[in-house]
């Protein structure tokens, strides 16, 4: 009797579960499935990456995984793995200058955008890459880069903190060149922030 064999479970990596994020929107499980193999040579099943993306809480917004009426497939009349536009535009419609679904491009202010949806919706790489690894940003913070470097996109790189601290950090010319000098400037605004914080509770008081 021939013992059953297992499927490995498989370890996703940031730019794995980055590339779900920016192309989960719109498309059925199954075909996202089938461009991640492509993208990556890799052999996963449907449900394993629909079940990873759930447990990302990235939803692809259509009712029970399939398309809905008169939705267009995104891989209809192509050849090949194309990261097409949610909603496809009718013939003759398409702007010649519209960029697909994935498409990623570095800004003037120096971060890279990732179009994540049409017809224009954009996201900074660095939050996505955050986000895929910890789950949504919470309101009131951002994340920021260690060692000012906005092109390194590691995960250990990445650092959330609140807009108080970010603030701090400018104003008080606490960002640097050197990862653990800017952790040490994070501490730093903290330490202000809680000092600003006791000041204005002791003047409460006196009032």
């Amino acid at each position: 009797m021939t013992a059953p064999t297992h499927r490995r479970t498989h370890s996703y990596t940031p730019a794995q579960i980055a590339f779900i994020a920016a192309n989960v929107k719109g498309r059925t499980f199954a075909e996202l499935t089938e461009m991640f193999n492509r993208e990556f040579g890799t052999s996963l099943r449907r449900n394993q990456v629909a079940s990873t993306a759930g447990n990302k809480n990235l939803c692809n917004g259509l009712s029970g995984g399939q398309f809905k009426k008169g939705q267009v497939s995104w891989n209809k009349g192509r050849k090949g793995i194309h990261l097409s536009p949610e909603t496809e535009f009718k013939k003759g419609q398409m702007p010649h200058n519209n960029l697909p679904v994935g498409t990623e491009t570095v800004r003037v202010d120096g971060y890279t955008w990732v179009k994540i949806a049409e017809p224009n919706n954009w996201k900074e790489k660095h939050r996505l890459l955050w986000e895929a690894a910890h789950g949504n940003v919470p309101p009131g913070h951002i994340v920021t880069f260690a060692d000012g470097d906005t092109q390194n996109l590691s995960l250990d790189n990445l650092i959330l903190i609140t807009r108080a601290q970010n603030s701090v950090l400018n104003h008080l010319g606490l960002r640097f060149n050197d990862a653990e000098l800017t952790k040490t400037g994070i501490l730093i605004a903290d330490v202000k922030l809680a000092a600003a914080k006791r000041v204005k509770g002791e003047r409460k008081v006196t009032l």
